[in-house]
């Protein structure tokens, strides 16, 4: 698939979600390659998070207890994927509101819309 075409296959997969939420493992660099399927942070789709959330860090957050093992091939997206979901889940066990976090919203609207006019 075309990056265009992973992009619009993921807007496809959250357009019924009005505020999806994204949870990596160490994401920072995923987040980066993410946000250039759809040209970059300030292109990403309006409802989409200009952030990724970490499950590393909300471990550590509380107490970093020792996260699921991951069944299945390493450095695999889909197997990573399920992955990150198990550990989140696991997460949530320990912190359930946490699990249901959203971040709504963009750093300084009026800002992006006075430097694309």
């Amino acid at each position: 698939m075309t990056r265009e075409d992973i992009g619009y296959a993921i807007r496809r997969f959250t357009d019924e979600d009005k505020h999806p939420v994204f949870w990596g493992y160490f994401p920072a660099y995923d987040w980066v390659a993410f946000c250039w399927l759809f040209g970059g942070m300030n292109d990403l789709p309006f409802a989409y998070p200009q952030l990724c959330l970490d499950i590393k860090q909300w471990a550590i957050e509380l107490g970093d207890p020792e996260l699921p093992r991951q069944v299945g091939a390493r450095h695999h997206a889909l197997a990573d994927a399920r992955w990150t979901k198990d550990a989140w889940a696991f997460l949530a066990g320990f912190n359930p509101a946490a699990g249901e976090r959203r971040c709504v919203g963009r750093k300084n609207p009026d800002q992006l819309a006075a430097t694309s006019a």
